[in-house]
């Protein structure tokens, strides 16, 4: 894997306290490389109303536990797809999440 970079895979629990819920935010640490959005992905992406942004490959694909959101240099994304590649890995289609604006 060419370039490895840091994404964090963010896992929202919520637990009862009493009268209200209080949710818990935890971000697992993962190496990740970055790779271009097809044209095929982008266009399919867009007549559904989504706009993917990047694709972050993880090596192994046990290090995804179907998480819906990750931090990526700095940016909040939504996991829009995700796909095991024939390696054993799995890649992410992100697009920028509402967190951001």
């Amino acid at each position: 894997m060419s370039r490895r970079k840091i994404c964090y895979l963010i896992t929202e629990t919520t637990k009862a306290r009493g009268v209200y819920n209080a949710p818990t935010v935890t971000e697992t640490k993962r190496f990740c490389q970055e790779l271009s959005v097809t044209r095929t992905e982008y266009y399919d992406a867009d007549n559904v109303g989504l706009k993917p942004e990047v694709v972050l490959k993880l090596s192994r694909a046990s290090e995804y536990n179907n998480e819906l959101t990750l931090r990526y240099q700095e940016k909040v994304y939504d996991i829009i797809r995700n796909y095991p590649t024939r390696d054993g890995g799995i890649e992410l289609v992100c697009q920028r999440s509402d967190i951001n604006a």
